[in-house]
């Protein structure tokens, strides 16, 4: 994690010098709407107005703090660098104890996090490794995985690969999508084991190079971790180039305006959220806005923590930001809809029908809130 220092001027893509725009607004603006986002999530009965300041706040939130594990991220990374989350915590009385790392399930197994940032997929995991009760709490991004050939493979659809070698990044998460479109599309199954495919676990920043060298057929690829290859039209996306999430709702989904699949959630334990929902309301009034800033200046935002991307110089990261300007993966907003609950709840159930995952496997509770944003819109 990039120590905290002054707070950092953004680059856009063109080179011109850009305050951030936090700087721009003006701090009042900025803490005012924060508080209104704080009083939309929780119906007004929080009273974590930012501007009241800590003295002013909720006896709850006067000395609160949440311990957070998250892998490491851009935006957490702006929010320190820009000072943002700095002056949030001092106008709330909320300090965030922050981990980034690649070890949420230890964090979480071992109580040390509150609140953990992991795939939807892997909530049943984690309940089941360490004991505690968990709950979403909120969404960060949408599935933006896709099945990847070479440029002139012939296939078109998973229904052109039986028996192919496909290199995946997990046996869980996008894993577990996809082997539920597999199913409900093709009548294919695709698992680790016993199905229609070969499948090989790799880190998921070589799954688009053992394609490229012919070590498997595809891939279940991120989009971030192959810039290099697609970009050259090297890489092919599957389905017309649609990540997973857009895929299902487009084509699996009872409802496709209903939601989106979430891939990163905000998951708390259980027991600790329902002692502290007035700081999660204020927690998640921050990533609203934070998302909302997102939304406003990706480009500028791509370039200036591009490492987060595993994408080098302009070209990279100028293709990047124009493919994130038409499938953005980053959620609008960190609240769950009623849809996006129901889709979570419906791919579980065919996981299950698919014999994917144990048939006792209990889907992950989810807080669904009416101060959702739209999901409609670009972004996979």
């Amino acid at each position: 994690m990039r120590p905290v220092g002054r707070p950092r001027r953004l680059l856009p893509v063109g080179g011109r010098r850009l305050r951030p725009r936090l700087a721009a607004r003006g701090w009042p603006a900025v803490l005012a709407a924060l508080g209104v986002l704080a009083a939309a999530a929780c119906g007004g009965s929080a009273g974590t107005d930012p501007a009241a300041g800590p003295e002013n706040g909720p006896a709850a939130a006067a000395s609160a703090v949440v311990r957070l594990a998250l892998p490491p991220d851009h935006l957490w990374d702006w929010l320190n660098d820009s000072g943002a989350l700095a002056e949030w915590e001092r106008a709330n009385g909320v300090r965030v104890e922050a981990s980034q790392a690649f070890d949420q399930f230890g964090a979480f197994a071992g109580g040390h996090a509150d609140i953990v940032v992991i795939n939807a997929m892997d909530v049943p995991n984690i309940e089941q490794q360490s004991g505690r009760e968990a709950v979403i709490i909120g969404k960060y991004t949408f599935d933006r995985s896709f099945i990847g050939v070479r440029r002139y493979s012939s296939a078109e659809t998973l229904a052109d690969l039986g028996g192919a070698r496909i290199a995946v990044y997990s046996p869980v998460e996008s894993t577990l999508l996809w082997g539920v479109m597999a199913d409900g599309l093709h009548d294919l199954q695709l698992r680790l084991e016993g199905g229609d495919f070969d499948m090989v676990v790799a880190e998921p920043v070589r799954l688009a190079d053992l394609v490229m060298r012919g070590d498997a057929d595809a891939c279940i690829c991120l989009p971030d971790f192959s810039v290099s290859y697609l970009a050259e039209r090297e890489l092919k996306a599957l389905y017309e180039g649609r990540p997973a999430a857009r895929l299902y709702a487009e084509e699996m989904a009872a409802d496709p305006a209903a939601g989106r699949p979430i891939a990163d959630a905000f998951v708390a334990d259980k027991a600790w959220y329902e002692q502290n929902t007035d700081v999660v309301d204020s927690f998640l009034s921050l990533w609203s806005w934070a998302l909302g800033e997102w939304q406003q200046n990706r480009s500028t935002l791509v370039y200036n923590y591009q490492h987060h991307f595993s994408v080098q110089g302009d070209e990279e990261v100028d293709w990047l930001a124009e493919y994130i300007a038409h499938d953005d993966w980053i959620a609008p907003s960190p609240y769950v809809s009623e849809g996006e609950a129901k889709t979570l709840a419906d791919t579980f159930s065919q996981m299950k029908g698919a014999d994917l995952v144990d048939q006792d496997t209990v889907e992950p509770e989810v807080i669904a809130s009416s101060a959702s944003a739209p999901t409609s819109g670009s972004g996979s």
